[in-house]
Formats: structure tokens, C-alpha cells, sequence
């Protein structure tokens, strides 16, 4: 017997486990996604382009900065230079 195709919500159902597999491997590391905190005084694009400019991240892949992860002195080091406008 071939191997069996999988419906589009056995793909999704897939997907979100696989997701849900790597965000607890990676807060288990104490990695913290790239995500700028809620009181954040910086712009997304600071944000965005301190990421690419640390090597972090490519703009491309992942597609979302979010998917990123950081250690928290990557995490602290970056937001602290975005707020101060650097």
C-alpha cells in the first residue's frame, strides 16, 4: 500500500503539533521568541532591522521576525539598543 495523502485539516492538525513540539524545545532552552514586549517605546522596523543587523534574522526565512528565537541576553541586548535608537 502507497503512502497515505493527508487531508487539509490532518496537514494543519500536523503543523500546529509540530509547532507546539519546537516552542517547547526551544522555551526549555530559555530561548525567548523575537518578539518586542508590549511597553516597547522602539518602531517594528527597528526591531526588524536590529534583528538582520545581529545576523539573527534574514527578513525572509522565517517569514515572521516571531518565529525567531533568542537567548535572553540576545533578547535584552536588542531591545535595549532599539529603544535607545540604535
Amino acid at each position: 500500500m502507497g503512502k497515505r495523502r493527508l487531508n487539509m485539516m490532518q496537514r494543519f492538525e500536523r503543523d500546529v503539533a509540530r509547532e507546539e513540539r519546537h516552542t517547547a524545545k526551544m522555551e526549555a532552552e530559555g530561548k525567548l521568541p523575537a518578539i518586542p514586549p508590549n511597553d516597547y517605546k522602539g518602531t517594528q522596523a527597528a526591531w526588524m532591522v536590529g534583528l538582520m543587523e545581529r545576523g539573527l534574522w534574514d527578513g525572509k526565512r522565517p517569514e515572521f521576525h516571531g518565529d525567531v528565537w533568542l537567548t535572553p541576553e540576545q533578547y535584552d541586548a536588542l531591545l535595549d539598543a532599539c529603544e535607545a535608537g540604535r
